[in-house]
């Protein structure tokens, strides 16, 4: 019988939305084929350990380590040493950060921060500028440790082969944008938000400054003044910080509570019992590598409007309407004409059911990392 390879799994930051959908994709295809011996560190969460097993070991990396103070010791000492022991054929990175290791090593990247320069015009506080610019730093300091980088898009390739002063050793390819399993069950979902004869559009997004949920505020206010059939939903709480917390307050004391509907954090797999109800789906990010609500949208066959970015165009081509993501107005009538003609949401339909079709299987990512162990 053929020893199997052994692939180390850095996981070890990825932990919330996206980045816990793709690691757990990536992970679940690697394990059923049957063909590695599979080694994940990561936080603490009850996805990860549901697939340790015989090939499958799980390495929790403590709480404490992944605080600010430590992460220089953690990314330069506890990672590495965890690696060592285990001696694998391949390091298989996640997250923001590549591992600091001599193993060959092959990175996903999809962290938008570390290869665009204008995340700068996005309102960020200070501390997490400099948070973001230090990341970005190490993140740099990192890929020369790396052997391949898989990136989704050909944009993203693009950006990552021309960032200022990047010198690379390593092949950088473009499997493609991944399908992703979308798991549903039934959730307790307060049916009587959505039963409105308006256009119901979902923003379906953890807070974050970069994806300009405060857009929404202006564009709800827009809809009110001018009387407009649309109703919008988020899905923000309270505990994503200061600034999620004072949105949710303005949106109260201002009376957009009728129009900008918060629903507040519900987990990923109940999607469906979500999007169902809805009309559409809008992602007014300033920032973004690409956003697995496309995916959603095409999968549910729901016209989907996005912020006007290069990223996203590379993403999704002729599926989805774009709007000036800093201009609420320009937001109100995309979505407007859009809605007064059932030609334009039957072809933007059609356009992303053609586009899911076309998205890359995780067994090509599969391929990519048996081709890189021979």
């Amino acid at each position: 019988m053929a020893e199997k390879t052994i692939i180390f799994v850095n996981a070890s930051t990825v932990l919330i939305s996206g980045g816990l959908i793709l690691a757990k994709n990536i992970i679940q295809t690697l394990a059923n084929a049957n063909s590695f011996e599979l080694y994940i560190t990561c936080p603490r969460h009850h996805l990860y350990k549901s697939y340790e097993g015989e090939s499958l070991k799980i390495i929790v990396v403590p709480r404490w380590m992944l605080k600010r103070h430590f992460r220089l010791y953690f990314d330069l000492f506890w990672l590495p040493a965890r690696i060592r022991e285990k001696k694998p054929d391949i390091v298989l990175s996640l997250g923001n950060i590549p591992a600091f290791t001599h193993y060959w090593q092959i990175f996903l990247h999809d962290n938008p921060f570390l290869v665009e320069d204008n995340y700068q015009n996005i309102p960020l506080p200070i501390k997490k500028k400099l948070i973001h610019y230090i990341r970005c730093k190490i993140a740099l300091m990192a890929l020369r440790f790396v052997n391949l980088i898989l990136v989704q898009t050909p944009y993203q390739q693009y950006k990552l082969m021309n960032k200022t002063n990047l010198k690379i050793p390593s092949r950088i390819v473009t499997p493609g944008l991944p399908q992703i399993n979308l798991h549903h069950n039934e959730i307790k979902i307060d049916y009587k938000l959505f039963c409105t004869r308006k256009i119901k559009l979902l923003c379906l997004a953890r807070y974050y400054e970069h994806k300009n949920i405060e857009m929404l505020e202006e564009v709800a206010k827009i809809v009110e003044a001018q009387s407009l059939p649309f109703v919008f939903y988020l899905t923000i709480n309270r505990h994503h910080g200061q600034k999620a917390v004072a949105l949710i307050d303005r949106i109260q004391r201002n009376g957009l509570h009728n129009t900008l509907i918060n629903l507040g954090y519900l987990k990923h797999n109940f999607i469906r019992e979500l999007i169902e109800p809805i009309n559409g789906i809008v992602i007014p990010s300033l920032l973004e590598s690409f956003s697995l609500s496309c995916i959603e949208a095409w999968h549910f066959r729901k016209p989907l409007f996005i912020s006007d970015l290069e990223s996203m165009k590379s993403a999704c081509h002729d599926a989805a309407i774009y709007f000036n993501p800093y201009s609420p107005a320009d937001m109100i009538d995309k979505i407007t004409s859009t809605f007064n003609n059932p030609t334009s949401i039957d072809s933007i339909i059609e356009a992303g059911s053609e586009r899911l079709n076309q998205l890359s299987d995780w067994e090509e990512y599969v391929r990519i990392i048996k081709e890189f162990a021979l």
